[in-house]
Parts: C-alpha cells; sequence; structure tokens
C-alpha cells in the first residue's frame, strides 16, 4: 500500500495539500491530507510541491529514447516504453505504417503487449495507412500507401490480429466507406487523416464509423470559407476526437484554440 502526498489533479478539482491511497492496482482514497486516514504500514512518497495526475494515454507514438517502432524489435519498443515513463506517459500505440516486406514490427508490438515492458503500457498497434491519400503523404513513402481491396484488409487484419486498435483512414479513397465499416465491426478505430477530402466527403466517413482525427491541420485539406474541407467537418461535428501535435511546429499555438470544445486528445510535445 502506497499513500503519495502532494498537489493532486482530479477529474473534478485540483486539491493541494492532497493524499492518494494506492492499495495494490486500485485507488484506495483521494482526498486533502486532513481528511484522509493514511493506513499504519502504507509506504509514503512525499511530492512536495509537484503534481500528481493520471498518466497520459498517447495514441500516436512512432518512436521514443532513440528507438522507432519500425526497428521491429522487442528491446527498441521496451526502451520507448521507458523513455514515455519518465515524461508522464503511462500507455501507448505503437504507432507505425503498413508494410508486407518488413511485418517484424508487428510481432514486436504483440510480443510487449504479452510480456509487458519496463515502462509504459503498449495498448496496441495504430495504423498509419496504407488506405491514404498520397496528395497528403506527409513523411509516408508511396511504397507505404495502396488501394483498398477487401483481400488487402483481410490480410493486415490477420498479421496485426488483435493488436490493431485503431487506423488512419482518407475517406475520399477508393472503397473507404466499406473499409470503414469493416474496420468497426473488427472494433477498430477509425481516424481520418492524411487526406483531401472535401467536407461532404469527410461527413461520409463520420456516417460510416470515423471517430477520431490525426493530427490534426497536419496533412489534411484545410479551412477555406467557401469550402470547409475535412478540417471544416472535424471542427463542427462532436463525433470526432483529436490529436494535435502541440509543440508550437507543426501548429501555431492560437490554432489549437479552433478545437477546445471537442478536443479529448493531445499530442504531448515529448512524444512527438
Amino acid at each position: 500500500m502506497i499513500a503519495l502526498k502532494g498537489t493532486l489533479i482530479t477529474p473534478s478539482e485540483i486539491i493541494k495539500n492532497g493524499v492518494l491511497i494506492i492499495n495494490g492496482s486500485r485507488i484506495g482514497a483521494v482526498g486533502r491530507s486532513d481528511k484522509v486516514e493514511i493506513p499504519v504500514g502504507a509506504e509514503i512518497i512525499d511530492c512536495k510541491d509537484k503534481f500528481i495526475a493520471p498518466g497520459f494515454i498517447d495514441v500516436h507514438v512512432q518512436g521514443a529514447g532513440g528507438c522507432d517502432i519500425l526497428d521491429g524489435t522487442y528491446d527498441a519498443i521496451n526502451t520507448i516504453t521507458k523513455t514515455l515513463a519518465k515524461n508522464g506517459t503511462t500507455s501507448f500505440l505503437a504507432t507505425t505504417v503498413y508494410s508486407k516486406r518488413n511485418q517484424a514490427p508487428f510481432h514486436a508490438v504483440k510480443k510487449a503487449m504479452k510480456e509487458g515492458t519496463a515502462g509504459a503500457e503498449v495498448l496496441g498497434v495504430h495504423l498509419e495507412g496504407p488506405f491514404i491519400n498520397p496528395a497528403k503523404c506527409g513523411m509516408i513513402t508511396k511504397a507505404n500507401i495502396v488501394d483498398y481491396t477487401p483481400k488487402k484488409i483481410d490480410e493486415i487484419i490477420d498479421i496485426c490480429s488483435s493488436s490493431l486498435k485503431m487506423m488512419t483512414v482518407a475517406p475520399e479513397s477508393k472503397g473507404a466507406i466499406d473499409l470503414i465499416k469493416r474496420l468497426k465491426k473488427n472494433k477498430v478505430i477509425v481516424a481520418i487523416g492524411h487526406t483531401d477530402a472535401t467536407y461532404e466527403e469527410a461527413l461520409m466517413g463520420f456516417d460510416a464509423g470515423i471517430t477520431h482525427a490525426t493530427h490534426m491541420f497536419n496533412a489534411m485539406r484545410g479551412l477555406h470559407h467557401r469550402s470547409p474541407g475535412a478540417v471544416g467537418a472535424i471542427l463542427t461535428d462532436e463525433r470526432i476526437s483529436v490529436q494535435l501535435i502541440a509543440d508550437g511546429k507543426h501548429l501555431d499555438r492560437k490554432s489549437t484554440r479552433l478545437n477546445s470544445s471537442h478536443t479529448d486528445i493531445s499530442r504531448m510535445p515529448s512524444s512527438a
């Protein structure tokens, strides 16, 4: 049993001079130090003037600590997990591209999920593509972009198996609506990204099952007063949560305010 003392950040309030009781893998109590009784024998960790908060869940991590998911080894992923944990991220989706010629990353992720790691927990795989728009490829090479076919998505699902948790899709791409529905049926979160979709095409994707947006603004059709585009659709649809690379480089910081009404997930600079 552990008692953490410090300033607690909870979903409803910030508690100064707080105490958090951890009993095994569960939270036993949370509150002001004068309201929470510390059990006899509990290890007391005084965080002094520091904040105590839930760990970050990052749905888009390609690498950290000098290693990349594409390295395709358990050791590389373990290094990434330790680096993330030092920066407050306690679980994440290992994000990479799909390549039939290099399946090592998927085997490494599944091993990390099964055996555990020395740092943040690996929740599964987030695939950027391969069913995206080449015109908005960003750093993804054309070799890792393909047209959708039922056979191709079956191949990907078979290789990744239960580790596939999210896929970034361009909803205007050929066969995308069928793809989105198939992914949703397999309980895979579908994100809009690397897309040149119009407002109407984006909404068709949302109606089919898209619920998330990959690195908002980046690698997607922007907002125009006569053509709202993918950005306009995302900003005006409450069904969509978004990622932001809020490092001051990928986005002007003022742009982040446009998402404040329904942004659920933000990329942290430490894991960009």
